[in-house]
């Protein structure tokens, strides 16, 4: 799944949760799966993806 930005970011976290998810995979960066991005390039902010991480416990919170 792709998503760009904080909403997106969210409903596409939201949504894994919802399903079940107890985990979330993010690729964080470049390099092998992005044959014109540098390992280095990162493809998420540390804030979007603390806010993956919040959606996250926030669902596992909900959830029990």
């Amino acid at each position: 799944m792709i998503a760009d930005g904080v909403s997106e970011v969210r409903k596409a976290a939201r949504d894994e949760v919802r399903k079940g998810a107890a985990h979330i995979k993010i690729m964080g960066s470049g390099g092998v799966a992005s044959p014109t991005d540098k390992v280095t390039h990162l493809q998420y902010s540390v804030n979007l993806l603390r806010l993956a991480i919040a959606m996250l416990l926030l669902g596992s919170e909900n959830s029990s």
